[in-house]
């Protein structure tokens, strides 16, 4: 047997009609209800769902536009004034205020705390202006202090003043300025003038000086070379003397062979050689 749908059961127990179009309306009005600023000649009994939604200055706006719906928003200003000023929830929640001392009109007593501590807001704010223009004025005393002591000349090294980024990089800059600068950098490719052969005799007795022909004469000295780049290009180098080969001939007498002396014959001394 087939099982019959489970919407039937609902159609059949009642008949399902759609919200009317006051509900609808409203529950759209309440979403947009923030943006309202004015209801026109609605009357507050279809408004009463809705306003208590409302701020204070939406719904003081909505009094000035809808003048009908003042006589019965109180209540609600009460509520506004209780969430807003704690002095007002305190005398609420202590019992302090009877229902017959309560204010006629709420909405005054809300502009009347409001007033009261914007005032209070103010106040607090020129003593916490006042603190710091004292503040400002203090660190000025302590500032011409400091510069009083310091164009006196009392400065101690151990309450020297500490370098800054920049002094300590002008520092490092003059003193790799003084190592590599041209003007005081020593010449290192300036020769030793050699020493004269008085100075060498005095110095090593053995010393003579000779140049590359034998001569006794001391060579001449070199040029020194030049500290310009340009002139160690051009400068040509100097050809090496080439030695000097002496040839010695030497004459060797070579003695004369004697001649054999046959078996029987005497030998007679021969005579010496002229």
């Amino acid at each position: 047997m087939d099982r019959p749908h489970p919407l039937l059961d609902r159609l059949e127990a009642g008949t399902h009609s759609p919200p009317p179009l006051k509900s609808m309306c409203l529950q759209l009005l309440r979403h947009a209800w923030p943006a309202v600023a004015d209801v026109g000649d609605a009357p507050y009994e279809l408004l009463k769902h809705l306003l208590p939604l409302s701020t204070a200055p939406q719904l003081a706006q909505l009094e000035d536009a809808s003048p009908q719906i003042a006589p019965y928003t109180n209540h609600i200003w009460r509520a506004l004034a209780i969430n807003e000023f704690i002095e007002v929830r305190k005398v609420i929640e202590d019992g302090q205020l009877s229902p017959e001392d309560e204010p006629e009109s709420w909405r005054d007593q809300y502009e009347r705390e409001e007033a009261r501590r914007e005032a209070k807001m103010e106040g607090l704010l020129s003593r916490m202006r006042g603190q710091l223009k004292e503040y400002k004025e203090g660190r000025k005393t302590i500032e011409r202090v400091d510069a009083v002591l310091l164009a006196r000349g009392r400065k101690t090294p151990a309450h020297s003043r500490p370098k800054t980024l920049m002094e300590k990089a002008r520092s490092n800059t003059k003193a790799i300025t003084s190592i590599y600068a041209p003007g005081r950098r020593k010449a290192a490719s300036t020769a030793r003038p050699a020493p004269s052969s008085a100075s060498a005799r005095a110095a090593f007795p053995s010393y003579r000086p000779r140049d590359a022909t034998g001569s006794g004469s001391p060579p001449p000295p070199r040029p020194p070379p030049s500290s310009h780049p340009s002139q160690h290009t051009q400068q040509q180098p100097r050809p090496r003397p080439k030695p000097v080969i002496k040839t010695v001939t030497r004459v060797v007498s070579v003695p004369r062979a004697r001649p054999a002396a046959t078996p029987g014959s005497t030998s007679t001394p021969s005579s010496p050689p002229p």
